[in-house]
Parts: C-alpha cells; structure tokens; sequence
C-alpha cells in the first residue's frame, strides 16, 4: 500500500490531485503507467487514472547507490517536470522517479 507523508486531497471525482501547501511528498510515491520518448525520459503517465502529457522536463538527475552494502543497489532516476493543462484542470510541477531495477515508476513530489 502507498502511504502519504502528509495527508493529500484527492477529488475521488475527477482524480484530480490538489496541493494545499507549496509541496506534498509521498513517502513511498504514487505509482505510475509511464510512456516514455526516445531519451527514455517520461513523455505521458497516468496516476489515480488521470492521464497527464509532459509539457518540459526542468530537471534530471539519477542515483546509484548502495552497490557495497548487504542491502543491494538503489538506482533510479528523478525527472523534476511540468505537465500541460488538461480537461480536468491545470497542469502540474512534480518529481517523478524510475526505479532502473525494478523497472518501476512513481510520482514523488507534487509542487504548488
């Protein structure tokens, strides 16, 4: 089950995510359906069954980690993007991140 680190309206309507404060963090993350470009970079995905189109990546940036360790590697790569307005509301300005060995992805963070 993914948890919130705080607690995050969800218009169970519309699917609709809104944010009250700058930025909620989900501690585990949203999960994803993810459709990616040819720089294997997020192009569309889907969270809470509401589609949303990237209109610009501001940031990327990856971390591989904990290759030494007895709990194994961590590699996943954070994409901070914008996404277009859509039919059910204006865009949004959030992290989204691909766990490169579970060839997972999730939403992290969405900004106010």
């Amino acid at each position: 089950m993914w948890h919130l680190c705080e607690k995050f309206p969800l218009d169970n309507r519309t699917g609709v995510l809104y944010a009250m404060d700058m930025t909620r963090l989900f501690c585990e993350g949203l999960p994803l359906q993810v459709t990616q470009n040819s720089r294997s970079q997020p192009a569309i995905f889907t969270v809470n069954g509401q589609r949303f189109v990237v209109e610009r990546i501001v940031q990327e940036w990856e971390i591989d980690t904990d290759w030494w360790t007895e709990q194994g590697r961590s590699w996943t790569r954070h994409f901070a993007l914008v996404t277009r307005d859509n039919e059910a509301g204006p865009g949004v300005f959030c992290v989204v991140v691909a766990d490169m060995l579970r060839e997972e992805w999730r939403m992290e963070r969405v900004y106010d």
